[in-house]
């Protein structure tokens, strides 16, 4: 009610409404990158941090020169991760592995399940290959 009266659509309402309803599956679903960012983040060098501060660097400066630069690989690495286990956990994956009478539709007919699993993979392939082009120029490797 509160959000209806300050002026904000219905549209904009109902997402936050199932986003808030699905909270556990969303936490659930985003364990490992939770992991992984905890520790890219604890793994950038104290002393990068303490020169930035020597220098007068600000939080927000710290962050987008220092913090975000270091962790970008990891980014890039979450990114896959997470098309990876979308596709792994798809209806298409249930669709393939068993059927309404609990066989594997492999048994049943081999040759269409092979070229969907091919399609599957290109697919899958194909979406990594656009993170990829899209983060290339955001991704930045350091040498230790």
């Amino acid at each position: 009610m509160f959000l209806q009266q300050i002026g904000i659509g219905g549209d904009l309402i109902d997402f936050l409404i199932s986003a808030v309803d699905r909270i556990f599956t969303i936490v659930n679903m985003s364990g490992i990158q939770i992991l992984m960012f905890i520790a890219a983040l604890q793994s950038i060098p104290k002393h990068l941090y303490e020169a930035a501060r020597v220098e007068g660097a600000t939080a927000y400066e710290m962050f987008w020169k220092i913090t975000f630069p270091m962790v970008s690989p990891i980014i890039m690495t979450a990114i896959v991760f997470t098309i990876v286990n979308s596709f792994a956990t798809s209806d298409i994956m249930n669709f393939m592995t068993v059927n309404s009478q609990g066989t594997t539709m492999a048994t049943n007919n081999p040759g269409l399940y092979s070229a969907i699993s091919i399609i599957y993979f290109l697919a899958n392939a194909l979406i990594i290959a656009v993170a990829f082009f899209l983060m290339r120029k955001v991704v930045f490797y350091h040498d230790k």
